[in-house]
């Protein structure tokens, strides 16, 4: 590296040197410590620099000004050319020039304020300085020869402390009354200081079996997943309907001779035709030519003929003109057939006038799930995201109730250790329960 500078730095032109008339190795060496000083301070500027300088720089860094004309118009050997003496890099920067060729004198003369006017090549002192030893001593030198202090170290970083799990507790939410109860992040206990709660993990779902009471007015099929409430007052057909819909299920739909035989053992549904029934989702179609055609439920499934009954007001117009289509607009009742245990409960009520019963039947369909999550069904081990937990609903049949097992997770995605409930509690004051609507059962 030092030859490939030496080579670069060392202009033919200049290998003579004169300060005063004489050349650098001639000076007088009881000055040689002042000299050395001030050259290697002289270095120093122009190592800072990194290019060539004028005399009038060198002297505003605080150099004297026959030196830093020296410095200036000097190029000697290299100092790895020079002789290793105890004179220090400074005598060593003055290590005799090579001699002067027979074309170079007039430049080698030249007067030291001629050549301070012009820029000089890069010095070989600094290049021959911070070869022997290195960039910082040079600059070291500069300030007086003392070392620079050692920069204090900046302190290690404390290690990140290792997250903690939360903590989840349990809690009770009261069911709201109709059956459908929003739910909400502080139903989910959440303990972690300085933390917060990103999401809540649900473990399990379990909903509370619903009791049958003979003569409730609600009853449960643990076959079907069906629930039914009878409901009393005399009402309109169109009224009922309306109605069903807004507890959120429909008139009731019997389907098959099983179902029919189910509603007559768990209701009184009196033994009474015609006015003594109670309202069930089936109207005949105003274009019936016949007194048994065009009967559908309202979900659009054809009436089984079998459940007619025979021995009271079967599908007619009127007990008068029996088997007479008259074109008016006739729906379905049920009763009890005139004794528990019979299938054959359906009695066609006319509604020309507004016929009046003594209630109706209101069917739930149990197919909606009891959690849900902006309407569909959550499954055990799903994760809620804590912004979504106020779209969670708690769907109860006649408020039963249940209950949920969940972990809640903190910002880092850990999870406490220990799962926790939600308790889903009946009102205080018992009341009848509203489940969604079935879709696929409504008219």
């Amino acid at each position: 590296m030092v030859a490939q500078t030496k080579a670069v730095v060392r202009p033919v032109a200049s290998k003579a040197a004169a300060v005063d008339g004489k050349a650098v190795n001639e000076l007088d060496i009881a000055g040689a410590k002042d000299l050395q000083h001030d050259q290697t301070a002289a270095a120093a500027v122009v190592e800072a620099d990194g290019q060539p300088i004028a005399v009038e720089q060198i002297v505003a860094a605080g150099v004297d000004a026959e030196v830093a004309a020296d410095v200036v118009a000097a190029s000697g050997v290299m100092p790895t050319d020079a002789p290793v003496e105890d004179a220090g890099i400074g005598m060593l920067a003055q290590a005799a020039p090579a001699p002067a060729t027979d074309a170079a004198p007039a430049a080698a003369t030249a007067a030291p304020t001629e050549a301070a006017a012009e820029p000089a090549a890069v010095n070989p002192w600094v290049v021959g300085g911070a070869a022997l030893l290195g960039v910082g001593a040079v600059a070291a030198a500069a300030s007086g020869g003392s070392d620079s202090p050692t920069p204090t170290p900046a302190p290690t970083p404390a290690p990140t402390p290792a997250n903690v799990a939360p903590e989840g507790t349990d809690s009770t939410l009261t069911l709201d009354a109709d059956g459908k109860t929003a739910l909400a992040a502080s139903n989910f206990g959440f303990v972690d200081a300085g933390d917060t709660m990103s999401a809540v993990r649900i473990d399990s779902i379990t909903t509370n079996a619903f009791t049958n009471v003979a003569g409730n007015a609600l009853q449960y099929d643990a076959t079907t997943g069906h629930g039914y409430q009878l409901v009393t007052g005399a009402t309109s057909w169109a009224i009922a309907e309306a109605a069903a819909v807004e507890a959120g299920g429909h008139l009731v739909y019997v389907n098959s001779t099983d179902e029919a035989l189910w509603l007559n053992e768990h209701f009184d549904l009196g033994d009474a035709f015609n006015t003594g029934g109670y309202f069930a989702g089936a109207s005949q179609a105003l274009t019936a030519t016949t007194t048994t055609g065009g009967w559908t439920w309202n979900s659009g499934t054809a009436v089984d003929a079998a459940l007619w009954n025979a021995d009271n007001n079967q599908p007619d117009d009127n007990v008068a003109t029996q088997g007479v289509e008259d074109g008016e607009e006739n729906y379905a009742a049920i009763y009890n057939g005139g004794a528990v245990g019979q299938s054959d409960i359906l009695i066609d009520v006319p509604d020309s006038g507004g016929t009046l019963v003594r209630g109706y039947i209101i069917e739930f369909d149990a197919a909606n799930a009891p959690l849900t999550l902006n309407g569909t069904a959550v499954t055990a081990g799903q994760v809620i995201a804590a912004a979504d937990v106020a779209n969670l609903q708690w769907n109860s049949m006649f408020n039963s109730g249940g209950a949920l097992s969940f972990s809640v997770a903190d910002s880092a995605g850990a999870y406490d250790t220990t799962p926790n409930t939600l308790t889903l509690s009946t009102p205080a004051a018992a009341t009848v329960g509203m489940m969604l609507e079935d879709p696929n059962h409504m008219a």
